[in-house]
C-alpha cells in the first residue's frame, strides 16, 4: 500500500502545484524539494534544493508543498543567509514544514505591487486536500527575523484552512513561537478569514514570535477590518486564534475578534505567560486610538442568519496598554427574520495594565426583529479600564432576543464617566475591586438590573445637587464592601 501511495504522490503534487501557481502573483516560482538525509543540506542558499534549480530572490514566490515534508520538531529547511522574496506559502496536504532562520539572518518578504497574501499557510482547498486536514507549519530561530513589508493596502497575511466539509474538522496552524523577531508593515492581518461566498469554513491558529511589531495600513471597517480573527461571509467556522508573543506592538485602525458567523480568540500564548509577563502595546494607525475594536460581532451579516459568532479577548497573564475609540462586545446581527437565530457573544478579560476606551457597548441588539440574544462580558481582574464617555450594558429595544451585559471587577479598577443600563439584563459585580463613576449609573426608567458589592470592593459615586444619580433594581452586598459618595 505504501508503494502505491508513493507512486500517486507525484501526480497529486503536480496537480496541487498547478492550481496554486494559477493564483500566485506575477513572479518566479521556487518550489522546495530538499529532503533531510538525502539532499546534501537543507539550506535555502543551495540552488539544488529548489525546483527549478536556483536560489529564490526578490521576484520569487516560495512554495512548500508535499515534497520533503517532515515530522514535528524536525527542521527541514534553513534560511542560512539574508534572503528577500516576493511571497511565502505553506500549502502541503500532509506532514509538517519547519523553517529555521539562523541567528543574525533575516528572511524578508517584500511586495508592494500586488494586492495579495504575502504569507499564507493553508492549502486553500486544493485537490487532494481532505476536509479533515489539520496541518502545522513552524518558523523558528533564536536571533532570527522574519520581516514582511508592503505599501499596498490590499496586501495581507493569512493563516487559514478552508473546506466544504463540516466546521471544526480542519485547521491550519502557523507556529512562530520559537522565532525571536517578527515585523510586518502590511495592509491586513487575517487568521481564519475568507470574505467570499460559498462554503469555505476558514479556520486558522497563529502563534506569533517572541517579539512582534505589526503595523496595518488599511483603515478598514467592521465588515472588513484590518485585523480580523475568524470571519466568513457564507459558512460558519469556529477554531481561530491569534496568540501573542512576549513583547508585542500593534497599530491598527479596525480590529474584530470573532466576526460574522465565526469564533475567534486573541490572547497571550500560554507558553510565555507560564515563564514571564508578556505585554501588548495597542494603538491606531491613522490616529492614536484604534477606531473600532469589536469582540463577537455578527453585525456585518447581510441577511438573517442562523450562525452564531463568539469572540474572546483574554489578556490574562500579561499586561496591556491599549487606546481605543469605540468597542462593542457581543454585537448582534442587523437583519430581522425568524431565521435570525445566530447569537453574538463576546468577552474581554484583563489582569494588568491599562485599557482606555471612549465608548464601550457590552451586549448590543441591532434589530428588535431578531430573535437571537446577544451577550457581552467584561472581566477586570487587575489593571485599569477607563471609559471616557459611556459604558452601556445590554442595549435592548424592548422585543426580540434579550441582550445581556455584565461588568465584573475583581481586584482591578474601572473608571467610567457614565454607566448606562440599556434595557436588557445589565449586571455589575464588584468583588474586591474598585469602580469609580463620575456621573450617572443607571437612570429611571432604565435601572441597572443588579449591582453587587462584595469582598471589600469599593464603589465611588458622585452626588449632584444632593442626589446620587444611581438607579439599581437589585442591590446586594456581603457587608464588607464600601460605597463612597462625594459631593
Amino acid at each position: 500500500m505504501k508503494k502505491n501511495l508513493l507512486l500517486l504522490k507525484p501526480v497529486l503534487l503536480a496537480v496541487v502545484a498547478a492550481v496554486i501557481s494559477s493564483v500566485l502573483p506575477a513572479g518566479a516560482q521556487s518550489l522546495w524539494n530538499a529532503t533531510n538525509g538525502v539532499s546534501a543540506n537543507t539550506n535555502w542558499s543551495t540552488p539544488a534544493n529548489w525546483s527549478p534549480s536556483g536560489v529564490p530572490g526578490a521576484s520569487s514566490n516560495v512554495l512548500f508543498l508535499d515534497t520533503a515534508v517532515t515530522a514535528p520538531g524536525t527542521i527541514d529547511n534553513v534560511v542560512d543567509v539574508n534572503t528577500t522574496i516576493l511571497r511565502l506559502a505553506y500549502r502541503q496536504t500532509n506532514g509538517v514544514h519547519n523553517t529555521l532562520i539562523l541567528p543574525g539572518v533575516t528572511l524578508a518578504i517584500s511586495n508592494s505591487l500586488v494586492a495579495t497574501n504575502l504569507l499564507v499557510a493553508g492549502t486553500e482547498n486544493a485537490p487532494g486536500s481532505p476536509t479533515t486536514l489539520i496541518v502545522t507549519n513552524t518558523i523558528s530561530g533564536v536571533g532570527g527575523t522574519l520581516a514582511i513589508t508592503s505599501t499596498n493596502n490590499g496586501s495581507s497575511v493569512n493563516v487559514r484552512q478552508i473546506t466544504s466539509g463540516s466546521a471544526g474538522s480542519h485547521l491550519s496552524v502557523l507556529d512562530m513561537s520559537g522565532l525571536d523577531n517578527f515585523s510586518a508593515t502590511i495592509g491586513n492581518f487575517y487568521v481564519g478569514v475568507f470574505g467570499g461566498t460559498g462554503v469555505t469554513r476558514p479556520q486558522g491558529v497563529w502563534f506569533l514570535a517572541r517579539t512582534n511589531s505589526i503595523t496595518l495600513l488599511t483603515s478598514g471597517t467592521k465588515l472588513a477590518p484590518s485585523l480580523d480573527v475568524g470571519d466568513t461571509g457564507s459558512s460558519p467556522d469556529v477554531g481561530n486564534t491569534l496568540a501573542l508573543g512576549i513583547t508585542n506592538t500593534i497599530t491598527a485602525d479596525t480590529i474584530v475578534i470573532g466576526n460574522q458567523r465565526s469564533g475567534g480568540i486573541f490572547d497571550f500564548n500560554p507558553a510565555f505567560t507560564n515563564i514571564t509577563t508578556p505585554s501588548l502595546y495597542l494603538r491606531g494607525n491613522t490616529n492614536s486610538r484604534v477606531t473600532t475594536f469589536n469582540i463577537g460581532d455578527n453585525s456585518s451579516a447581510s441577511a438573517a442568519i442562523g450562525s452564531s459568532c463568539s469572540g474572546v479577548v483574554n489578556f490574562s497573564g500579561g499586561t496591556v496598554d491599549a487606546m481605543v475609540a469605540s468597542m462593542a462586545i457581543g454585537d448582534g446581527q442587523p437583519v430581522a427574520g425568524s431565521t435570525a437565530t445566530g447569537t453574538a457573544t463576546g468577552t474581554l478579560t484583563m489582569t494588568a495594565g491599562k485599557f482606555d476606551v471612549n465608548t464601550l457597548e457590552v451586549g448590543f441588539q441591532n434589530n428588535t426583529g431578531v430573535p437571537a440574544a446577544n451577550t457581552g462580558t467584561v472581566n477586570i481582574n487587575g489593571g485599569t479600564l477607563t471609559v471616557n464617555t459611556s459604558l452601556r450594558l445590554a442595549f435592548y429595544g424592548g422585543s426580540g432576543g434579550l441582550s445581556h451585559g455584565t461588568l465584573n471587577v475583581t481586584n482591578g479598577t474601572v473608571r467610567a464617566n457614565a454607566i448606562v443600563a440599556g434595557g436588557g439584563t445589565s449586571t455589575v459585580n464588584l468583588t474586591g475591586g474598585t469602580l469609580i463613576v463620575t456621573n450617572t449609573m443607571g437612570a429611571a426608567p432604565s435601572s441597572l438590573t443588579s449591582l453587587s458589592v462584595n469582598n471589600g470592593a469599593t464603589l465611588q459615586l458622585s452626588a449632584a445637587s444632593g442626589v446620587t444619580p444611581v438607579a439599581v433594581t437589585n442591590l446586594a452586598s456581603d457587608n464588607s464592601g464600601v460605597i463612597n459618595i462625594s459631593s
